[in-house]
């Protein structure tokens, strides 16, 4: 992995005071699949989810579901919150990513789901 120095954006990252490259060595990253969450998977991406959820277009808490499809205004729902939109999410299978031992994130999907 390529990081400038004092800078925690990607190798093509303009801020910064100096222009001094240095390599960083990487962790392996391994990819587990879990049908279901359980323990420590649970606790991290619930985590994830709280520190991320603003990031998305609707946020996750203003989501009534993991599969809407209709992203442009958020829908009515009796749940709302990151919690309700992580409560459908957990009974999803999920792909698990880890840089060594440490919790890197994740991808859950529905089976024969079609969008289209």
């Amino acid at each position: 992995m390529w990081r400038r120095n004092n800078c925690r954006h990607s190798a093509s990252c303009s801020t910064g005071s100096r222009k001094v490259w240095q390599t960083q060595p990487m962790n392996e990253l391994s990819v587990a699949c879990a049908e279901h969450l359980a323990g420590e998977d649970e606790e991290a991406v619930l985590a994830l989810l709280e520190e991320t959820e603003g990031e998305f277009v609707p946020p996750l808490s203003k989501r009534a579901s993991t599969h809407q499809t209709d992203l442009s205004t958020p829908a009515a729902s009796d749940k709302t919150g990151v919690e309700a939109y992580f409560a459908e999410l957990a009974g999803q299978p999920f792909l698990l990513a880890r840089e060594g031992r440490r919790f890197a994130g994740f991808l859950s999907y529905i089976r024969g789901f079609d969008a289209g």
